[in-house]
């Protein structure tokens, strides 16, 4: 199994440089990685450490998720 990780702060300038490294990714899988990190950034807050992993599978399946660091609790008012 290939995986690619990086440890980053969710921001809204990481989405475009987060892309930009998964340029040997197919479109699908560059999608899918800006999406999850950017509901992190909508749904648990700006600046919040997170992690970014796409691992090839032997299936030849990708798996993609992204993980908020969740030893950095993050305070959000109600909208």
């Amino acid at each position: 199994m290939t995986t690619w990780e990086l440890s980053l702060l969710a921001t809204p300038e990481a989405v475009p440089e987060v892309r930009h490294l998964l340029h040997r990714y197919d479109h699908d899988v560059r999608l899918c990685v800006t999406e999850l990190l950017t509901n992190v950034i909508d749904h648990v807050g700006a600046g919040t450490p997170a992690t970014v992993r796409v691992a090839v599978l032997p299936t030849g399946h990708t798996r993609v998720d992204t993980d908020p660091d969740p030893r950095s609790p993050v305070v959000r008012s109600g909208r």
